[in-house]
């Protein structure tokens, strides 16, 4: 019993450590999202003076991608200390809303014909000009 106790007892103070780990880890996430997050609330694009307009878009643009790379470097840190990812890091992408829905051979092939369309009625108008030139210069 006391080989019990004592394996449980450092099995506990290991679990004990890791938990106040990532309990300061989750603070710490939290207190730099709500700081990045003030940041980018203060951005007012209708607020800057016209001479100042390009040095308060870079300065905004710097916060934005601060914010950006803070969050997926405690993003990571969050999932890899979770055996579970705790929060999915392309849930709300940026860009989500123009990814394509569907991945299938029709779906490409409309997206195809979609894109080069265009092209084949311009080379048909340019051929059927030519046709029709050569013929009259033939006569």
């Amino acid at each position: 019993m006391i080989e019990k106790l004592s394996r449980s007892l450092v099995v506990i103070e290991r679990q004990t450590y890791d938990a106040e780990k990532r309990d300061e880890q989750l603070k710490s996430s939290s207190v730099s999202f709500s700081q990045h997050l003030r940041a980018l609330e203060r951005i007012d694009p209708k607020a800057w003076p016209n001479e100042d307009l390009h040095k308060e878009l870079s300065k905004s643009l710097s916060s934005v991608d601060d914010a950006r790379v803070e969050y997926n470097k405690s993003i990571t840190k969050i999932n890899a200390g979770s055996e579970d990812e705790v929060i999915d890091p392309h849930a709300a992408n940026d860009y989500s809303e123009y990814l394509p829905e569907e991945s299938n051979f029709a779906a490409w092939f409309k997206r195809g014909l979609a894109f080069t369309l265009p092209l084949m009625l311009f080379g048909l108008v340019v051929l059927i000009v030519f046709i029709v030139l050569h013929f009259a210069l033939l006569k």
